[in-house]
């Protein structure tokens, strides 16, 4: 059996719009960086957290055979904290 073939073609979802001439994103200059030196000298840093002070609270989801549980949540959590690395937790 074969499939059926289109027989329209396929119309403009939005014809009133034109497409854009410029991008969407200007290129990077000094004024549009996403941090400038003054806003990164005012970043938090490693010793400004206190892990004790965090309430970290874990995203509830349907339970499934092969989901992330609570613990497995909170597991996941914790080695990421202790060794930096999505792959190793």
């Amino acid at each position: 059996m074969t499939k059926p073939t289109r027989t329209r073609a396929r119309r403009d979802v939005m014809p009133d719009i034109a497409p854009a001439l410029e991008p969407a994103t200007p290129e990077p200059t000094a004024r549009t960086t996403a941090m400038t030196i003054i806003e990164a000298e005012h970043l938090p840093t490693v010793e400004d957290f206190d892990l004790a002070e965090y309430d970290w609270v874990p995203v509830r989801r349907k339970v499934r055979h092969d989901g992330w549980t609570v613990a497995t949540q909170q597991a996941f959590i914790g080695v990421l904290a202790d060794t930096g690395s999505v792959t190793q937790a």
